[in-house]
């Protein structure tokens, strides 16, 4: 595959190359002092003081001016957060291209906090108006907790289509934790969507540059502390424990040669954190049982060490950095309905290795190979192996019912990306491989599960669970070798000054499916009405389209090996005629009880990997000075989309709401791709500079029906999953993100995130198991008020038992959970300590400039939920349950609470040497 890209790359070189015009031409690449690639990069090219052209650098750091006569040029070359470079007397020959690299040297300590965001429109796919850079300063906002901050990038991004969300890349490559705040050192967010790069919907992608290392000796260390004294109390605890939260972290950066350099950051984080338990008291045995409603203990910490080291060797430009994650918790899997003695014990340690070499092949050719290596380890231990006993909607009590795992994985990646300017085209072409080893250790369900149906089945003299599920492990041990693979090719094309034409065409592949090659072409073209080669452009008007695919994880397969009835067998009993809530039930008899059934999980053997169809048109609008407006609009067609069914159920008739057929002798669940979500979205995005204020803003209007929630969705009737369409649970009608920064006089900085959600759905279920599919997911009928059986609710008289009644199902997503909303605030204030000179300093930068702090402290102020805004997940949607209609805990994503506070208040300090 690799020499097939090969010659085909050479090819499109050799093509492009003879169309190329044979006017002079001064190409090359900028870069910093340690060489590695700056983007945007704006360069003027001057002759006799007049302007001849302007460009900025890409992606790759690569500029191009063409259409030169001979003669001398002056070129000057500005990047936020670097010295202005200007160099005279180029000499440019008429038949000829001129090759020259611009070297930018660090500037002043307070021009690294300026967010680099232009305020301009431009023509080119990977500036869209609705794409935003963060960096520096601006970075201090975000927390430093990686799970927290990851939840703000994903906020930040806005609403990705279909259930799976958008997606994560750190240095280029998907999964892997967050390396140290500090280690970062831009964030991109949005950017060129439709590339064929992309194997996910580009709309929701977060890109995280880490840091080079500096040509000079610096570091910083930095530290946080939170302690409940200056939180408010939670609305969900009566009881408010105390509870104090702090972190650590240190870098360091400098030169190891002339031509090397390194970065080492490190980072530990101590979370007293608790769960947050509201379920029904299981001792309670009176008609209007007692709710609990307590804080549980749930301390969590994490240890995270990156390194890097870059180095130039000739035309080469090496990379290689490493990564340590390790998380340790305990009293995870409690709160919401799960008693305390669901609680369970984990480790996670991540070791991530990755080599780049970018080579520089000539002006006009830039190769890049890079690998990486990650290995994963987990283990997780239950507080309690007692059969686990769930009443619905109610509460969650016993053993955990996932039980003793452990989980090994060696990942490795290789990526060999060329980039080829030609003319006005810059090409992009590249191959990706991926393998995943997965050694999984699980006794998962081994210690049995009790269902019940309601708190009276549970309290009756002779307790009446509706099911027992439990497993008989003869192997705990499940491997698997996986692959997966991509070829692209991406053009962008200025095909005239006001036409930016980009288009590309993927390739990929796994094995394990039958599904094995699927095409993604994608398609990108901008407009500007009145652009010419000497005039910017005032709007752009923007249409794309593409196929994206989601690929089937390790994690699905792994599930299928261990419960293919051979290394796991298990078995599901209806309405067991045995009730021990202390001891799982011996083997012996699960596999000899006459209601008893076994179980297995499967791969549908027409199994499609998911295709999401997407097309968007849109206008990108200059407001001159002050920033830019953006207004888009997307629709998106999912197909082959996955959920979980339970292919043996016995026959349901949803008109009468019987099950008219025999039950099977084996219940398969079977992972199938026969779903299908139907998105439209509208998306308004402004980015606003206004002296010292700056502003990213982004409103989402979402529609979206579906008939599955994701793969581990279970349709409510096994063979109609039609029946389930409705409103897209992950789909809320509507979200705001802003993200502001305000730079105030005597070196004081504000910054607020700001984030609304309005009319997200949710399921209302019975609680009940009435399809014959094994799970409570049957949903009420309209029935007549005041019949019996029949709740009268917000949303109508709905009927808890409607068999054979012929009554209108309630459609799925039937509830709307509140609005949620949260602002968080930070106020930083910066120190400086004696000055050194800038070496070379320009000309045209300001006196002030000249100088560098030697030393900063910056003392940071922040408040999460600073209005104090109760944020609750969505209510129990279970209408069997005593809560019904109550929100039981707390938000999650945005919302998360950052502690147990509603809202907290966190002081950081930040010093550089």
């Amino acid at each position: 595959m690799k020499t097939a890209g090969l010659v085909l790359l050479l090819f499109l070189y050799s093509s492009v190359a003879m169309l190329a015009q044979s006017s002079g031409r001064l190409v090359g690449k900028v870069q910093d002092s340690t060489g590695a690639v700056v983007q945007k990069a704006y360069l003027t090219l001057r002759r006799d003081g007049s302007v001849v052209s302007e460009c900025e650098s890409g992606a790759d750091g690569s500029y191009a001016f063409v259409k030169l006569h001979s003669g001398s040029y002056d070129l000057e070359v500005g990047a936020q957060g670097f010295a202005m470079y200007s160099a005279t007397g180029i000499m440019v020959e008429d038949t000829g291209a001129k090759q020259m690299t611009v070297t930018l040297r660090i500037a002043a300590e307070e021009q690294m906090t300026v967010t680099t965001q232009t305020n301009g429109v431009s023509l080119s796919s990977d500036e869209n108006a609705n794409s935003t850079v963060l960096k520096g300063g601006d970075l201090d906002a975000l927390a430093d907790d990686p799970d927290a901050l990851q939840t703000e990038l994903q906020a930040l991004a806005g609403p990705a289509a279909g259930p799976d969300g958008g997606q994560l890349y750190i240095d280029g490559y998907t999964g892997g934790q967050l390396p140290p705040k500090s280690s970062i050192l831009e964030i991109r967010v949005n950017q060129n969507p439709f590339s064929a790069e992309n194997d996910r919907i580009g709309y929701g992608r977060i890109d995280i540059i880490t840091k080079p290392g500096a040509v000079k000796f610096n570091g910083h260390l930095r530290g946080s502390y939170l302690n409940s004294v200056l939180n408010t109390s939670n609305p969900l605890a009566t009881a408010q424990p105390s509870y104090q939260y702090y972190s650590g972290s240190g870098d360091m950066t400098g030169p190891i040669t002339k031509t090397s350099s390194y970065f080492l950051a490190a980072q530990y984080w101590e979370r007293q954190n608790q769960n947050f338990l509201r379920a029904v008291d299981p001792t309670d045995t009176s008609a209007n049982p007692r709710t609990l409603s307590q804080a549980l203990v749930a301390p969590y910490s994490t240890t995270n060490v990156f390194g890097r080291v870059d180095s130039q060797v000739g035309k080469h430009i090496l990379q290689g950095q490493w990564v340590l994650f390790r998380t340790r918790r305990t009293g995870a899997g409690t709160g919401g309905l799960n008693l305390p003695e669901q609680g369970y014990s984990s480790t996670d340690i991540e070791n991530i290795l990755q080599l780049r070499d970018t080579m520089i092949v000539s002006s006009r050719l830039l190769n890049e190979v890079s690998t990486r290596w990650w290995r994963i380890r987990t283990n997780q231990t239950p507080d309690s192996t007692k059969p686990a006993v769930t009443v619905q909607g109610a509460f969650v009590t016993g053993g955990s019912v996932s039980g003793t795992t452990s989980n090994h994985q060696d990942n490795m990646e290789l990526h060999d990306y060329a980039t080829l300017t030609a003319g006005s085209h810059v090409m992009r072409l590249g191959l990706l491989a991926r393998t995943y080893r997965v050694a999984d250790y699980a006794d998962t369900g081994s210690n049995g599960n009790y269902q019940f149906q309601s708190l009276a089945d549970y309290h009756a003299a002779m307790p009446k669970p509706y099911l027992y599920t439990g497993t008989v492990i003869v192997n705990p041990l499940a491997r698997l070798l996986q692959f997966d693979g991509a070829i692209f090719f991406q053009d962008e094309w200025r095909w005239k000054p006001n036409v930016n034409l980009s288009y590309g065409l993927r390739m990929e592949g796994q094995n394990r499916v039958r599904d094995h090659l699927n095409w993604a072409p994608r398609v990108a073209i901008a407009w500007s009405p009145k652009a010419g080669a000497k005039t910017s452009p005032k709007m752009v008007i923007r249409a794309a389209g593409g196929i994206f695919y989601n690929r089937v994880t390790p994690a699905l397969q792994i599930q299928t090996i261990h419960n293919n009835g051979f290394f796991q067998q298990n078995y599901v009993l209806r309405n067991p005629s045995f009730y021990d809530p202390n001891h799982p039930v011996p083997a012996e008899l699960l596999a000899t009880a006459s209601e008893s059934k076994l179980s297995i999980y499967t791969l549908d053997p027409g199994f499609r990997i998911s295709r999401n169809v997407q097309a968007a048109l849109g206008v990108d609008r200059s407001l001159g000075k002050i920033g830019s407006l953006n207004l888009n609009y997307l629709f998106t067609r999912g197909v082959h989309q996955y959920y979980t069914n339970n292919v043996n159920a016995p026959f349901f008739d949803p008109e009468t709401y019987r099950i008219t057929g025999p039950a099977p002798t084996t219940y398969n669940y079977q992972f199938q791709s026969g779903g299908d979500f139907r998105q439209h979205q509208v998306i308004l995005t402004t980015n606003t500079t206004y002296k010292n204020f700056f502003l990213h803003a982004v409103y989402t209007y979402n529609h979206a029906t579906t008939d599955t929630q994701g793969i581990n969705y279970f349709p409510s009737v096994s063979r109609i999953p039609s029946l389930d369409y409705g409103r897209a649970s992950f789909a809320p009608a509507h979200q705001l993100q802003a993200f502001m920064t305000y730079k105030a006089p005597y070196r004081v900085t504000l910054t607020a995130i700001a984030i609304v959600e309005a009319n997200r759905p949710y399921n209302v279920t019975i609680g009940n198991d009435l399809t014959g599919n094994n799970q409570s997911n049957a949903r009420p009928t309209y029935g007549t008020c005041g019949a019996p059986d029949v709740l009268s609710t917000a949303y109508g008289c709905l009927d808890l038992n409607p068999s054979g009644k012929s009554e209108r199902i309630v459609p799925y997503g039937l509830g709307t959970a509140p609005t949620s909303a949260t602002v968080h605030l930070t106020v930083n204030r910066v120190f400086n300590f004696g000055s050194r000179p800038v070496a070379n300093a320009s000309h045209a930068q300001k006196p002030a400039a000249e100088h560098v702090p030697r030393h900063t402290l910056t003392m940071i102020v922040g408040a999460t939920n600073i209005f104090n805004m109760v944020n609750l997940a969505p209510p129990n949607g279970v209408l069997s349950s005593p809560l019904f209609g109550q929100q039981l805990t707390p938000a999650t994503g945005p919302f998360a609470l950052s502690s147990p506070g509603n809202r907290t208040v966190y002081v950081t300090s930040y010093f550089s040497f």
